[in-house]
């Protein structure tokens, strides 16, 4: 705007204009999960940068505007004694890169509705700015680095398919665990398993 001025400290001279720099929704719980490398599984934070241009009579320069959105890998500095539940993991829509909101994986299907609305916003995209991946798997924020990845959707629903099984079996060490594949393929062979009725709706086809 015309009747704003700052400082150029390239030129070292006053001139016209203002730069404004805010932060919001500041949040460190419940990090998203990716892969740091073909084998390994690390916390994600997103690095986002949304840039707003006025012109001298304050009109939105859209041309000018952009945003930069990016997850990034990082080590956290604190560690605790004690891991994340499994349900923190299998069942978080968060915490699979999703964002927040509701997760359910019904007939084999997954679905997801998100809890931020980024459109109604104006934020100018079609995603909540704490989803990493959508639900068919396709990477909404990226890294320079290949090998920095969400997961995919075969990844996905092998990982929310645990979820139904964890009320009951909620251990590691359980049996059901040691191939995991075959346990499935018991629930949707064997017809008189205990925990089939339950669990049969929950269960990919």
């Amino acid at each position: 705007r015309k009747d704003m001025r700052q400082r150029d400290w390239l030129s070292k001279k006053e001139t016209w204009g203002k730069w404004k720099e805010g932060r919001s929704y500041m949040r460190f719980s419940k990090p998203t999960l990716g892969f740091r490398s073909l084998d390994k599984i690390a916390p994600f934070s997103p690095c986002q940068v949304f840039v707003s241009v006025f012109d001298k009579d304050g009109r939105y320069v859209e041309k000018e505007s952009f945003e930069i959105l990016k997850m990034t890998s990082f080590d956290p500095h604190t560690t605790v004694k004690n891991s994340r539940t499994c349900r923190d993991c299998h069942g978080d829509p968060k915490s699979l890169g999703l964002g927040e909101g509701i997760l359910n994986l019904k007939a084999g299907k997954l679905s997801f509705r998100p809890t931020y609305d980024s459109l109604s916003s104006g934020l100018g995209i079609t995603f909540s700015p704490d989803a990493f991946v959508d639900i068919d798997g396709k990477p909404l924020q990226a890294d320079l680095k290949k090998e920095l990845r969400p997961f995919n959707k075969k990844e996905l629903k092998k990982i929310v398919s645990v979820n139904a099984c964890l009320p009951c079996h909620y251990k590691y060490e359980d049996k059901i665990y040691q191939d995991f594949r075959i346990s499935l393929r018991r629930f949707k062979m064997e017809k008189d398993l205990p925990c089939l009725q339950t669990t049969r709706k929950y269960m990919p086809q």
